[in-house]
């Protein structure tokens, strides 16, 4: 079978699908792929995602058009994309020439990887007793009273008033 034929291939995405947006997980991006690579998993991220069952249905010519890149292209992209592991091409058993992709599920991966660790939270500090009835509340930001003109010019604000 010749990569840049006109059949029909399957794709599946056994991951986290989404019906209105494309999640592309970071580890895709650290790994170097090609633009091609990269816009071909996008490609199948998208359009498999999109699909409640996961599944979509397009031969290389149809995804050469759809991603502005030749056949040849196509094909090498899906090569790199299997061997680096983020999708699983099968030829299935019997007549036909159709090839079956699944988007392999990596996000577990992702998370281990791009997960922050909780930050270390300081030892609770020892609760105050609270204030009895008696005592007054204390009010930490109680305005001090503002003061004059002349009190400011007391205290070294003469410049502001020399005008």
């Amino acid at each position: 079978m010749s990569d840049s034929d006109d059949t029909t291939h399957a794709i599946f995405d056994d991951g986290d699908l989404k019906k209105y947006r494309t999640e592309i997980p970071n580890m895709v991006y650290d790994i170097s792929l090609t633009p091609y690579e990269g816009w071909l998993y996008g490609h199948f991220k998208r359009v498999c995602g999109a699909k409640p069952d996961g599944m979509c249905w397009k031969s290389v010519a149809t995804l050469a058009k759809e991603t502005g890149m030749s056949t040849g292209r196509v094909s090498e992209a899906r090569r790199e994309l299997e061997r680096r592991g983020l999708i699983k091409m099968e030829q299935p058993k019997g007549p036909g020439t159709s090839i079956t992709v699944t988007i392999v599920d990596i996000w577990p991966q992702n998370m281990a990887r791009y997960m922050t660790p909780s930050p270390r939270e300081d030892p609770p500090s020892p609760r105050e007793d609270p204030p009895s009835r008696s005592e007054p509340k204390k009010e930490p930001f109680k305005k001090k009273p503002t003061k004059n003109s002349e009190q400011r010019r007391k205290e070294g604000y003469e410049w502001l008033f020399d005008r």
